[in-house]
């Protein structure tokens, strides 16, 4: 079990490599959502916006810009949702390269584990942290 402070309930390396192996996967289905955002939802919006970039080739003013976002609000919610995104995945990321997982998130981690192995094969991440 845990401690009060949330520290890890299993010494056990096996689970700490499982451990390892769903945060992974975990930035992998992150970085997955960034790039579906990308691929699917900025071309839309750039495509609502093709008079908009036209003129904005023409003549690159603030003002257009302005214009552009201002007068086409869905276009620009997309584009910002991408933006937003991609940042908050970065940040997130290097928050946890730099500090590295808190007690909390590890004992999570685990828990989500040990869900996953009571589960078995049945669950869709099995095979993900059970490398034979």
């Amino acid at each position: 079990m845990a401690n009060r402070n949330g520290t890890p309930i299993s010494t056990d390396p096996d689970i700490q490599a499982q451990v390892q192996r769903l945060q992974k996967l975990m930035i992998y289905g992150r970085w997955l959502f960034v790039g579906f955002c990308w691929l699917v939802i900025a071309p839309v919006a750039f495509l609502f916006l093709q008079e908009e970039i036209s003129l904005l080739q023409d003549h690159f003013t603030w003002a257009t810009i302005r214009y552009s976002l201002e007068f086409n609000p869905i276009p620009s919610f997309s584009i910002g949702f991408c933006l937003a995104i991609t940042v908050a995945v970065i940040v997130g990321q290097l928050t946890k390269k730099v500090f590295g997982l808190s007690p909390r998130e590890k004992y999570q981690l685990e828990q989500q584990v040990q869900q996953i192995n009571r589960q078995g094969r049945r669950h869709p991440l099995w095979r993900f942290l059970h490398r034979e």
